[in-house]
């Protein structure tokens, strides 16, 4: 599973994790901004999937401008995608079109199977697809989209405009965010 957070403050991500680690093995790749400090057994052994953070080493004290998180950006892709092939997954499952050009790079290497799990419509919202990457961003999401094997959209709305406007193949898979359920 590749997210490009820290993976504890994406409740969707955690769920979907929590969920799929009581059936298969599962590691998930995200971002280590220097904030963790709790041992990374002890989280695997509470949550029950590995949560592999790759750091920024060269470009984590750039300003926080364009060209910074543009950089951060490529380090961050590039150490995904060296995780991502090492660890041969069946499956890769990306969080948000940011995680798609590793997830791609990792699943023409691995031969894996690509969910893309959108969780917003980012083409009307994001500032970082509006005015960084524009329309190649767009071309990359659609081109990602078609070649997925599953694609996850959270509610049944957003997965017809997807198919209607951003050409998604198929309809997508409507996963929901619902909280575990507590007595």
């Amino acid at each position: 599973m590749l997210i490009q957070n820290e993976v504890f403050r994406d409740g969707r991500v955690m769920r979907a994790a929590s969920a799929i680690a009581e059936r298969y093995d599962l590691t998930v790749l995200g971002v280590d901004m220097g904030k963790i400090d709790f041992d990374p057994d002890e989280q695997r052994r509470r949550l029950g999937f590995k949560v592999d953070w790759v750091p920024l080493r060269f470009t984590a004290k750039l300003p926080r401008n364009t060209a910074g998180y543009l950089a951060r950006y490529a380090e961050l892709n590039l150490r995904v995608i060296a995780r991502g092939i090492a660890l041969r997954p069946e499956v890769i499952h990306a969080h948000e079109p940011e995680a798609l050009p590793a997830a791609t790079a990792i699943q023409a290497v691995t031969r894996a199977k690509l969910i893309y799990d959108c969780h917003e419509l980012y083409r009307d919202s994001e500032w970082f697809h509006k005015h960084i990457w524009g329309k190649p961003s767009i071309l990359m999401e659609t081109w990602a989209m078609k070649r997925a094997d599953a694609v996850i959209a959270c509610n049944h709305q957003r997965a017809e405009i997807m198919v209607a406007e951003y050409g998604c193949p198929k309809l997508p898979f409507v996963v929901r965010n619902v909280p575990p359920r507590r007595e």
